[in-house]
């Protein structure tokens, strides 16, 4: 059960990082659709297996997004975390 309360929360932190200034760009428009996309799925963690899973595999896209689009430590930080409270969902697969 603390998988999906988690998983919520780090989709709020993805829609809300724009907003703070510390998306921008592309990785600004990727961020505010994995939250919401996570926004949907980790609640539904909680019965489904397969929205255990595309979390799972949201939170690995998030993690290669990293090596591909340039940003600022900070936004290397945010998403970084992101991605590993996303990907951590697969434990509880």
């Amino acid at each position: 059960m603390f998988a999906p309360a988690l998983g919520a929360t780090t989709a709020v932190w993805l829609m809300l990082a724009p907003a703070l200034n510390l998306e921008s760009g592309p990785r600004a428009t990727l961020s505010i659709a994995s939250g919401v996309v996570a926004f949907v799925l980790a609640p539904a963690g909680v019965w489904s297996r397969a929205a255990r899973v595309a979390t799972a595999w949201l939170g690995l896209a998030l993690a290669l997004v990293n090596f591909v689009l340039p940003c600022s430590i900070e936004a290397l930080a945010s998403l970084a975390t992101c991605a590993t409270v996303s990907r951590d969902n697969r434990s509880a697969i």
